[in-house]
C-alpha cells in the first residue's frame, strides 16, 4: 500500500494532532518492535497551517514527539500576552508579531530546504496577490523541481500566516503568502489527487499508485469542538466586528468536515479519520490551555485495528 498522511490546520490545536501522532508513533514502534520516526512509515505527507508545520517536521525525519514538543515551546511565545499587540496597533496590524515563530522554526529546521526532506510532501498556502492556492511540494512531479531550494522555514511561515493573527510571508520564491487553511484546511483530497499523479516511486521506495485501491490514507484533525469557541447567537445578525475572529473557525471547521466526507467516499475502507470531540472550546490562539488537549490524544480500538491491518 502507498501510505498517505494528511494533517489539518487549526492554530494551537495543532498540538493535539501532534500529540495523536506521537501516540501512534509509540504504538507502531511497539507493534513492529522497531524504533522508526512516524513520518518514515509513510510515502506521502500533506499538511495545512499547523498541520503543514507538522508535515514538514515528519517528512524531515524528526519524531512526532519532537514535533509535539516544538508546539509546547513556541505556542506560549507566539500567542502569549508579551507578543500580542495593543488594541490600537492591531487596528492596522496583525494581532501577533511573526518574529517569535520564525525564531522557533529556525531553531528547529535550521537551513533545511524542500530538497532535504526524506519523504514526499505537499504543504498548502494561498497567494494574497491573486487568491490562488500555492502548494509547496517535493519533486514527485517534475515541474516541482524548480522550487526545491525553498527553505522549510519559509514554507512553514507561509502556511501558518493566518489573516488577522500573523502577517503574510514572503520569500525568495514567493511573495505575500497566507495560511493554506483559506483554501484547504483539510488537505486530504489534495493528497489523494497528487498521490495518483506521482511520476516516480516515493522516497520510501514504493511504486506510484496506479489506482485508488493501491493507497491508504490517515487523516488527522485538530479536534471537533463540542462547545464552539464562539456564540453563534451573536453572529446571526453580526457585523464585521462580531465575525472578526469567528469567521476563521467557521471556515476551517466546515472545510474539514466537507473534505472528510469526500475522502471517505473516495478511499473507503482504506481511510482513517482521527478527530476527537473536545470537551471545552479552545480558540486558535489559546496559549494557556492548548496542552490540555493531550488528554484527547489517546488511541482507541478503531485506530488500533486500522494500524494493525495497514501498518503493522
Amino acid at each position: 500500500m502507498f501510505r498517505i498522511l494528511s494533517v489539518d490546520g487549526g492554530g494551537v490545536r495543532g498540538y493535539l494532532a501532534a500529540a495523536i501522532l506521537a501516540n501512534i508513533e509509540n504504538y507502531l514502534n511497539s507493534l513492529t518492535e522497531q524504533e522508526v520516526p512516524l513520518g518514515l512509515r509513510f510515502d506521502f505527507i500533506a499538511g495545512t497551517s499547523a498541520g503543514g508545520l507538522i508535515a514538514l517536521g515528519l517528512a524531515r525525519g524528526r519524531t512526532a514527539l519532537e514535533v509535539r514538543n516544538l508546539f509546547s515551546s513556541f505556542v506560549p511565545k507566539v500567542f502569549g500576552a508579551d507578543n500580542r499587540r495593543s488594541k490600537l496597533r492591531r487596528i492596522r496590524n496583525p494581532l501577533y508579531g511573526s518574529e517569535p515563530l520564525e525564531h522557533a522554526l529556525r531553531e528547529f529546521f535550521g537551513t533545511d530546504k524542500l530538497k532535504d526532506l526524506v519523504r514526499d510532501t505537499c504543504v498548502t498556502s494561498v497567494s494574497l496577490i491573486d487568491a490562488k492556492p500555492r502548494l509547496h511540494k517535493t519533486d514527485y512531479l517534475a515541474r516541482n523541481a524548480g522550487r526545491l531550494n525553498e527553505s522549510l522555514v519559509d514554507v512553514a511561515m507561509a502556511t501558518t500566516a493566518a489573516p488577522t493573527y500573523l502577517a503574510a510571508h514572503s520569500s525568495e520564491f514567493s511573495a505575500n503568502l497566507l495560511d493554506g487553511g483559506l483554501a484547504a484546511n483539510n488537505p486530504s483530497v489534495i493528497a489523494y489527487v497528487d498521490a495518483l499523479q506521482f511520476e516516480r516511486p516515493s522516497k520510501r521506495g514504493n511504486a506510484a499508485p496506479t489506482s485508488d485501491k493501491e493507497l491508504m490514507l490517515v487523516s488527522v484533525g485538530t479536534g471537533q469542538p463540542g462547545p464552539l469557541p464562539y456564540k453563534y447567537e451573536n453572529l446571526t445578525k453580526g457585523g464585521w466586528l462580531d465575525w472578526l475572529r469567528a469567521i476563521h473557525e467557521v471556515v476551517l471547521l466546515s472545510q474539514s468536515q466537507l473534505v472528510h466526507h469526500q475522502t471517505k467516499f473516495l478511499v473507503k475502507e482504506r481511510y482513517l479519520r482521527i478527530d476527537p470531540v473536545l470537551n471545552a472550546p479552545v480558540k486558535l490562539d489559546d496559549a494557556k490551555h492548548f496542552e490540555d488537549l493531550r488528554n484527547k490524544a489517546d488511541i482507541n480500538v478503531q485506530v488500533e485495528q486500522f494500524l494493525k491491518q495497514h501498518m503493522g
